[in-house]
C-alpha cells in the first residue's frame, strides 16, 4: 500500500526559548515515523516530545 502525505511540514524559525510544534499528516495512522534534524533522528528527551 502506498502511504500518502496529505499534509507536509513546513521550514520554522522560533527564539531559543519559544516553543515550535510540526505537523504532518499521512494516510496510514498505523505507520510509524520518525523525525529528523540534520539527517539524524530526533529522539525524545526533556526538551523534544513526539507524539
Amino acid at each position: 500500500k502506498k502511504l500518502e502525505v496529505y499534509q507536509s511540514i513546513a521550514d520554522l524559525t522560533v527564539g531559543a526559548k519559544d516553543q515550535a510544534v510540526f505537523k504532518c499528516e499521512v494516510s496510514d495512522e498505523n505507520v510509524r515515523g520518525v523525525w529528523l534534524k540534520n539527517g539524524k533522528e530526533l529522539v525524545p528527551d526533556s526538551r523534544i516530545k513526539v507524539s
